[in-house]
């Protein structure tokens, strides 16, 4: 089974990952950061798993970003799960 490139449009895959995030806090051609201040995994981890929600949910997005943008470097400081105040997604073009 062969797994379907993103399409490499002039960054379109970069600006894709920025509609998805709650609050941009900056972005362009080589790097977007996102701060999420609200996450529905989080919530449910949080209330039923609350030992098991990062390992479970957040630590798996790094390899499966990497898997769907060879090019694209993941980065994350902080999450809600980790007691943080946002989860901060860093997207950098290599």
């Amino acid at each position: 089974m062969s797994r379907e490139k993103v399409p490499r449009r002039s960054g379109g895959y970069l600006r894709a990952l920025a509609f998805a995030a709650q609050s941009q806090t900056r972005g362009d051609e080589r790097e977007i950061v996102a701060h999420i201040t609200h996450c529905e995994w989080a919530r449910y981890y949080l209330e039923h798993h609350p030992s098991g929600g990062y390992l479970l949910a957040c630590s798996t997005n790094d390899p499966m970003y990497r898997l769907q943008c060879d090019d694209v470097r993941f980065q994350r400081r902080c999450t809600l799960m980790e007691g943080g105040d946002y989860c901060e997604f860093c997207f950098y073009r290599l």
